[in-house]
């Protein structure tokens, strides 16, 4: 009963640890988290300057802006309460009206990497997450019948990660942040935060995003439509100033110790700037132990040098 219980006890330590590893957790030391990911963007409408929903159109039609991105990204616990990430996404692009496919794009988008500090691993958890967007291509040479896959901008920013966990089936996080933007793009402030629960090997979570640029047009009229070469018209694409509000959730499944899959869907509330959007997921995520104990030492029983010897006594019957 006893040995039961402990693989229990066990198995819900881990189950614990992959429900809340993508906010104040991080991988153990000498553990490397792989995380294969699918997902879907949609939208047809924009949030305007004056941040009224309007139709998205190209080249006068209705259309729809349609992202299909899959991504790899891997995070390792390289010291005791510190990890390091990066994350390569491949993305697909397409604008799509009445009259067919406008403008289309793939390849590989933006570089995301980073640093992570757990500095305070007890309640409340507290970790400093420090990270950067890399672009791999100029967006300043597009041209009208390209569409762009990134920003084409280097970005710097860090998030401050607070969770609680309140017993072994309710969490909850808070992870305000900045990024410093370059190539004309305003830097801007993001919050995030969830709530969530788990009974294994069931984990559930409602997540909540804001975006808030700091810098705002001067433009008098109303802009309800992207005019950056390479946006196609959707502010999906090189928006320079967007603000947006977004509400989703997530559920998941913790296949073994070592692996859990989970979806996500997240939609647009309001903004400015912003495109109005539909955004779901499915992410495949494995925890691998990297450690390799060193191999057992050989012991070698000493024999000594010199060993008493028994004297010899010639017998009578020589």
């Amino acid at each position: 009963m006893r040995s039961i219980n402990k693989h229990l006890l066990i198995f819900s330590f881990f189950t614990a640890r992959f429900c809340f590893a993508d906010y104040a957790w991080i991988p153990d030391y000498h553990h490397l988290l792989i995380k294969a990911s699918g997902e879907y963007f949609t939208s047809s409408e924009n949030f305007g300057s004056d941040g009224i929903k309007s139709e998205f159109t190209n080249s006068g039609q209705p259309a729809t802006f349609n992202e299909y991105r899959f991504s790899l990204e891997g995070e390792y616990g390289f010291a005791k309460n510190w990890s390091a990430f990066l994350k390569i996404p491949f993305v697909s692009g397409l604008i799509d009206s009445a009259g067919g496919t406008a403008l289309s794009g793939s390849g590989l988008g933006d570089l995301n990497l980073g640093f992570k500090w757990n500095f305070n691993p007890q309640r409340p958890l507290i970790t400093l997450e420090v990270f950067s967007h890399l672009p791999l291509y100029s967006t300043s040479t597009l041209t009208l019948d390209q569409l762009a896959l990134g920003d084409g901008s280097i970005d710097v920013g860090g998030k401050l990660h607070l969770g609680y966990r309140f017993n072994r089936h309710f969490a909850a996080g808070i992870s305000p942040g900045f990024i410093a933007r370059t190539s004309g793009y305003s830097s801007a402030f993001v919050l995030s935060a969830f709530g969530g629960a788990s009974w294994n090997p069931i984990y559930f979570r409602l997540m909540g995003e804001n975006y808030t640029s700091l810098d705002k047009p001067t433009s008098i009229s109303t802009e309800s439509a992207n005019s950056e070469i390479g946006s196609g018209g959707t502010f999906a694409r090189l928006s320079q100033n967007p603000d947006h509000f977004s509400l989703g959730a997530k559920i998941g499944y913790i296949a073994s110790r070592k692996y859990r899959i989970e979806g996500s869907m997240m939609w647009s509330l309001m903004g400015s700037y912003a495109p109005a959007f539909f955004r779901g997921g499915i992410n495949i995520i494995g925890d691998f132990d990297l450690y390799e104990a060193p191999p057992p030492k050989t012991k070698i029983k000493e024999i000594p040098f010199e060993t008493e010897q028994t004297p010899y006594v010639e017998s009578e019957d020589e």
